[in-house]
């Protein structure tokens, strides 16, 4: 293992764990742990008038003055409740690049001699194995700066409109997807 990757005592459990008896590791590596990715911006920029928005809607439900010496009476309360739900949503997209950043720091990923391997949380983890013949298809999205992802496959999901949404599943937020791209094609055997 590359002595640059500190890894949770947990995680490296996990991985240990999931490789066989003589398998030998060739890449390990971690996303990037950015506050800011695009699903945790535009969630953040939501939340912040989203929960402004009800606080606002809670403190009018009481009255604004309405506090007096004999504090809140449970008619005062009932409004409050209603908002509830929509305040907690909005204070949880205003986390959410606390929460990218917690996830890509619980997450690793690995190549090896064998297969590649993704695992994603401690507590309750998500693995995904890759074999060779599943890395025909893979490709990289690259960005300005070098960074990006490994795609090895592509997911759609029916919503509950009826829409289909598209999910990329790989290698993603590396610091170094050319080199990781290159392992994977060289592990499935693709001319490079």
């Amino acid at each position: 293992m590359s002595n640059k990757l500190q890894i949770s005592p947990r995680l490296r459990e996990i991985v240990d764990r999931e490789l066989k008896p003589h398998e030998v590791i060739q890449w390990i590596g971690q996303p990037i742990p950015r506050f800011f990715t695009f699903q945790s911006t535009m969630g953040f920029l939501i939340g912040i008038p989203l929960t402004a928005h009800f606080l606002f809607l809670s403190w009018s439900a009481i009255g604004f003055g309405s506090l007096s010496k004999q504090g809140l009476t449970p008619f005062d309360v009932l409004p409050i409740l209603f908002y509830v739900p929509f305040i907690w949503m909005g204070v949880c997209m205003l986390l959410s690049p606390i929460w990218t950043r917690l996830m890509a720091l619980q997450t690793v990923y690995l190549i090896t001699d064998q297969r590649a391997i993704s695992i994603e949380g401690e507590k309750r983890s998500t693995i995904r194995n890759y074999l060779p013949q599943q890395l025909q298809t893979v490709y990289r999205q690259e960005n300005k700066d070098g960074t990006g992802d490994v795609i090895v496959t592509i997911r759609y999901i029916k919503d509950s409109e009826g829409g289909v949404q598209r999910e990329l599943l790989g290698f993603m937020q590396l610091r170094d997807p050319k080199q990781v791209e290159h392992l994977l094609k060289t592990l499935a055997d693709i001319e490079v």
